[in-house]
């Protein structure tokens, strides 16, 4: 029995599904900062997902501004949203970790979540069609 390979897209959905668990199980501030950190994840690895799928490597940086200026830099689509609020949600991944006082927007975090389940869907339905294509 082999190992199963799970793509960044798979592990991002799961960021986001442990997103949504965080915001739903409570309203505990520290639970809402994991909330905001696992849907920065999201967003990272879809991005990363993409470079891969774009052009066979990816990028280590986690800076969601650079990994943006990549993947525009490589023809790669990326929504609005994500570039307009690249800085915002890239400090969800690097000051909640070391700064317990730090407090995200509950709003922003359902609207960014929201939003990536939608992006990550529709490259899946893509990718998935872009498959079928390639089967016949």
């Amino acid at each position: 029995m082999g190992v199963e390979k799970h793509s960044m897209l798979d592990i991002a959905n799961t960021d986001l599904k442990m997103s949504n668990m965080a915001l739903t199980t409570t309203n505990d501030e520290l639970m809402q900062n994991m909330a905001a950190y696992h849907t920065q994840q999201a967003i990272e690895k879809t991005i990363k997902h993409l470079l891969v799928e774009k052009r066979g490597f990816g990028n280590n940086e986690h800076d969601l501004g650079v990994l943006v200026a990549d993947a525009k830099n490589e023809g790669i689509e990326i929504p609005e949203w994500v570039n307009d609020n690249s800085y915002e949600i890239s400090k969800w991944a690097t000051t909640i970790r070391y700064n317990s006082n730090f407090k995200t927007n509950r709003d922003n975090i359902i609207n960014y979540n929201k939003q990536a389940e939608e992006w990550i869907q529709g490259i899946s339905n893509s990718e998935d069609s872009e498959e079928k294509e390639s089967d016949t």
